[in-house]
Order: structure tokens, then sequence, then C-alpha cells
């Protein structure tokens, strides 16, 4: 006996072995066959699950719509049937239910006869309708019509045009549109909007931007005074958020529409124990990371932050390049929002990566007097996933709710080859059990992908999207390291090595990274990724199904610097310029490549807003440093609404 012959009889095996039927060959062959065993094995198992579950009992009223539902397919049967099928006699258990749907439904009143008959059903009699009289149309009124409708088309068109000339409306292809172009039409169009402000924090090294207000974080006339503003691109005008200035530089991460993220990098720390004639480098540097609520909850009809605010230290370790990996220079892969939560990866002291999430918000309790409220289980801080051995945890993202949550594994090879897989965490319903169930929520932890060039997952309107790397060789990038706010370790004769601080003012803000590819934060003073300079294709993936989508995403070749919004992607092309996409309309939009400069800082987008800097923008003067100037750039999208369209 042959496998292919097994496995046809495999699938009735223990109906041959209960019938008594002769399997002698067949039990041979699977004896000494492990595949077919194996088969065996997986059948017996899921049989096994199948009659675990519990037994399915159909509702007491299953039988009454299953007799409606054939008293109204009777019903129909005998409208389209012919005379003699129509004189079949009703069965007797349907003429209770054909009767009850006679009364209820108006259309069946030539059926109440037989439906309420002792006997067989008459036969429908339908009237003859009566052909209506042609309207006929003498060639010269049909001339007549066809010119008139020719007449509405044409003006039509002409003061289509003549509107779109009065606003001044131009429509162009997206750069980097191609063939996935769908139409003209559906392409729309970024506008940027500038904000200027003066500031006595002039070197901006990071922002983030909402629709009324910019936040960013920016030092003065030494990196010892760091300072977290927020400009108001209304009244453009400035103002500092915390009570004192920092003497550790501060790096907004990200925002949403209630929270605000950044971190404090102190300086680094000088090598304990450093011994006589010998010079070392530091190594170790602290750290914080900070959330502040954006709104109040107090009764200010305004409802916005107040100053000075007040942060909260989520968390805060140690950062130690030793123990790190060569290629990693920040203890903060990266931050995600969720709706009440927010998801970090980082790097502790060992040189372990952690995915952690953090809530945000903590529940209202009940209070003694007010009885009918339900207490709110209070969240608590979850680690999701660990990495260690030279891998880190990266880029996570994840639906609103936080039930479908993805995160980046990198690591590097010896060959100076970057990889990356995706994992991700499911809270999916609970498959039910034998017994007494009660349905409840599971998580499952798996992993995405598998090919170990899948890069910055971004979910963006219920859609997952993640390059696909072309080309991993990142051995130009791996020498790339912050040059501003570094310190030196002077050789001394006592254990206690003095830091010297030598910064570079005029390196930060003023030029953007030598890769050609745009970080989120000035790369001057905090490394960008190693990941920021991968370059690859645009993949779509729906996190219910896990199923590769095909969407007109335009994006022809190879793309880097991957950021995603709240429903937009915004994407580098291989002209260094910019390319977006509206997810939620499946449509490209167009950012013309002269809106982000060449000599741009950095680009973030976060929410419904894109924010830049461009070093030409920055207005020093160091004998007057309160009278300094910054300008932004930033665009909104979806762009509000107008009554009017104004262009200048």
């Amino acid at each position: 006996m042959n496998c292919s012959q097994a496995r046809e009889m495999l699938s009735a095996y223990r109906e041959l072995q209960k019938d008594n039927q002769e399997t002698v060959a067949l039990d041979q062959h699977v004896a000494g066959c492990s595949e077919c065993r194996q088969l065996l094995a997986q059948q017996c198992r899921v049989g096994e699950q199948i009659r675990s579950l519990p037994a399915l009992e159909p509702s007491s009223q299953a039988y009454t719509h299953l007799m409606q539902a054939l008293a109204v397919e009777h019903t129909r049967f005998i409208h389209r049937a012919s005379s003699s099928a129509a004189l079949t006699p009703v069965p007797d258990f349907l003429k209770p239910y054909l009767k009850g749907h006679v009364s209820k439904d108006p259309q069946t009143d030539a059926l109440t006869a037989f439906s309420r008959a002792d006997t067989g059903p008459l036969p429908v009699i339908r009237p003859v309708p009566k052909r209506a009289p042609a309207f006929r149309l003498n060639h010269f009124a049909i001339v007549g019509l066809a010119a008139a409708f020719l007449l509405i088309l044409m003006t039509g068109g002409i003061t289509s045009v003549l509107l779109l000339a009065q606003n001044r409306q131009t429509v162009s292809l997206p750069q980097g549109a191609g063939k996935n172009t769908t139409s003209l039409q559906q392409v729309s169009q970024v506008t940027m909007v500038s904000a200027a402000t003066s500031t006595t924090y002039p070197h901006v090294v990071s922002a983030v931007a909402d629709r009324q207000y910019i936040y960013y974080t920016a030092y003065g006339e030494n990196t010892a005074d760091w300072m977290l503003e927020r400009l108001d691109t209304q009244q453009q005008t400035s103002t500092p958020l915390l009570p004192t200035g920092s003497v550790s530089p501060l790096i907004i991460l990200g925002g949403s529409q209630d929270w605000l993220a950044w971190l404090q990098f102190d300086q680094p720390q000088s090598p304990k124990n450093t011994k006589a004639h010998t010079s070392g480098t530091a190594t170790t540097r602290s750290w914080k990371l900070y959330s502040l609520s954006l709104t109040t909850d107090n009764t200010d009809p305004s409802n916005t932050l107040s100053y000075p605010a007040t942060p909260k230290v989520l968390a805060q370790g140690t950062f130690d390049q030793k123990t790190a990996p060569s290629w990693v220079h920040t203890p903060v892969q990266g931050i995600w929002f969720t709706q009440d939560a927010l998801l970090v990866t980082s790097i502790d002291q060992k040189g372990i990566s952690h995915l952690t999430q953090y809530p945000l918000s903590t529940p209202a309790t009940a209070t003694s007097n007010d009885k009918n409220a339900q207490t709110q289980p209070v969240k608590t801080i979850q680690e999701l996933a660990n990495a260690h051995d030279g891998h880190i945890l990266t880029s996570p993202t994840a639906n609103t709710d936080g039930t479908s949550i993805y995160w980046s594994e990198e690591w590097l090879n010896l060959d100076s080859t970057l990889h990356s897989n995706v994992w991700t965490q499911q809270t999916v319903t609970a498959a039910p059990q034998a017994g007494k169930w009660i349905q409840h929520s599971a998580i499952q932890t798996f992993q995405f992908t598998e090919d170990d060039s899948s890069f910055r997952p971004q979910v963006v309107n219920n859609t997952l999207f993640l390059l696909q790397a072309a080309k991993t060789d990142v051995t130009n990038q791996l020498q790339v390291t912050p040059t501003a706010a570094t310190t030196t370790v002077a050789a001394t004769a006592t254990p206690e090595a003095t830091t010297v601080a030598t910064p570079n003012a005029t390196t930060s803000a003023t030029a953007p990274a030598e890769s050609g590819i745009l970080a989120r934060i000035d790369p001057g003073v905090y490394s960008a990724p190693l990941d920021a300079s991968v370059q690859g294709t645009l993949q779509a993936y729906s996190p219910n199904t896990g199923a590769k989508l095909a969407l007109a995403l335009g994006a022809d070749g190879p793309i880097s610097a991957l950021q995603a919004g709240g429903r937009f992607l915004i994407w580098q092309n291989s002209n260094n310029s910019f390319d977006m996409f509206d997810v939620a309309a499946n449509i490209p939009v167009n950012i013309n490549p002269t809106i982000v400069p060449k000599d741009a800082v950095f680009l973030a987008v976060n929410g419904d807003s894109a924010v830049w800097l461009a070093g030409s923008d920055i207005n020093v003067d160091s004998n007057d440093i309160a009278n300094s100037t910054v300008k932004f750039g930033t665009f909104n999208w979806p762009p509000p609404k107008t009554s009017t369209s104004t262009n200048n």
C-alpha cells in the first residue's frame, strides 16, 4: 500500500474499525510511515476537539421560524408555478403557518381562498395587463431634445472651468505616484503654513504639532539650558511649559490629542575608579521618560494646558553604551500612543530590550457617597516582550484600542547587514472549552513576518504598513553619532575624573543628515535609528486576517523614513523628496518638493499634522539671544474645511 492509498483510507479509519473491517495493510503502512502516522494523529486530535465541544441545542423558536420560512417559500412557489402545479395540496403541518403568513402579508390576498380551505389550493388567476398606447415623436422633436441635452452639457463644462479659474486651483500628479494613480480628480495637495516666533531658546532639536500648537524642545546660548515650549500657531507666540530650564537635553518623542511624551537624556557620566595616567570615555547616561496631559480636569472652559506644566515620570533608567549593541546610541527606540496607554521600546543598563505598556490615565474610583458607581480596575505597567543577545525591539504600533499591537525585532550581522522581523500581540475571543464556559478574551503573541527584512511597522486606519527591505547594508551609517552635546573625559590622577562638555551648538539645527534621509529628531543631538536609512517597498496588510492588501499607494520605487499620521503615511522617495498617502480616502496626496526644503533638519509626523525646521529659518543673534527667531513649516491633514478658497 502506498501513501496516496493510505491517506484516502485514513479519513474513514475510525469507521473501518467500528465496522470490524480488515485494516491490517493500513495499520502496517501507518506503523512504518511517519508522515501518515502524523496525519492520523492530527485527524484524531481534530476529532477529539470537535467531540469535546459543548452540545448545541436549537432555540425553542427554531421550529416556528422554520415553518414560517417554509410558508413564505411555498407562497412564492404558488405565484411562480403553473396552474397544474398549484393544485398540489398543501401539507397539513404547513397550513397553520400559511394562514398566518396570508393574514400578515397584504400581497397574498389572492391566496386567501386556498390558505383557509380544507382542500388543496385554487389556481392563481393573474389579470392580463393592458398594453399602454405607444407614444410617438416626430423626427423634429427628437432633434430638438438632442440639441437641448448637448447645450446643457456644454454649459456645465464651461461653468466648471470658470469656477476653477476663479479659485486658481490646479490638479497635479503626486510625486512618485506613477501608474498607481487612479485618476487626476482624486489627487489632493497639502498646503504649507509657516509659524514664526521669537524665543530665547532658538536651537530647536525636536518638535511635534497639532492643529493649533507646535510643541518643541530647544536650548539657548549653550547646551546646558534646555526648555520645553509651546508655540501658538495663530498668535505666533511661544510659552515655556516647564518652571525652570533643564541642564540635560530634552527630546520630544511623540504626542497624541491628549498627551505629550519626551525624554530627558542626561549628559554622559564619568567612569568610576579611573586609574591615574589613563583616559576614558563616558559611556553611561541616565534618562527619564516624561508624559504630560495636554488637557485639564478642572472647570477651565478652555480645557487647555496651564503653565507651569506638571509632567509625570513614566520610566527611568541608565543607558550603558558598553552593554548595548554597538549600533544603538539611544535608550528609547520608539513609542506609540493607544487609546489609554503608551507603548515604549527601550533598552536597560544590561543591554536587554523591552516592550512595555504604560497606562496614561488612572480611572476614577467610586466615592463613599456614590454607591452606584463601579470602581474601574487600575491598569498597571506591563512588559509585553523582551530581547537580548544583540537583538532590540523597536517601532511599536497598534490600533486605536490596543487590541492589535505590532513591533519589530532587529539585529545586525557581522557583515553589517541589518535584519528585522515583525511580531504581534492580538487580543481575541477565547475558544470555547468543554463544560461551563464564559466568554472572555485571550492574548496571542506570535511572529507576523519571517523574511528577516520587514521594518518599521505602522498601523493607520486599521491597516498595517511596513517596509520590506531590498538592501539592508548599513556600513555607511554605523559611524554616524551625535556631534552636539557630546562630552569627553579628561585624564586626572584622582579616582573621580572631571567631565568637560564640548558642545558644538552651531552643528545643531543647521544641516540635514549626511545620508540624505531626513530624521524625525535633529540627528546632531539625538541619533536617528539605524533602520531610518533602510530602503524598501511599502507593503499593506489587514490586522484582522493578516492578508496582504493591494492599495494604490503611489510608491513606485524604494522608499525610506516611513512615518504615520492619524490617517496618512509620509515617506521619502529615491529623490529624497516626500510622498504621502491618505489611507482613509485611499488616494495619494501631493507634497510639492519645494515645501520641505533641502536644508531641513528634521520632519516629525504626529496625528493630523507634520512639522519641520529648516536651518535657513533660524535667526540667532549671539549678542541679543532674547530676540532670536525661529520659523517652522507645518501642514494639517485633512485640511480644514472652509466656505471659500483663498490662496495668496
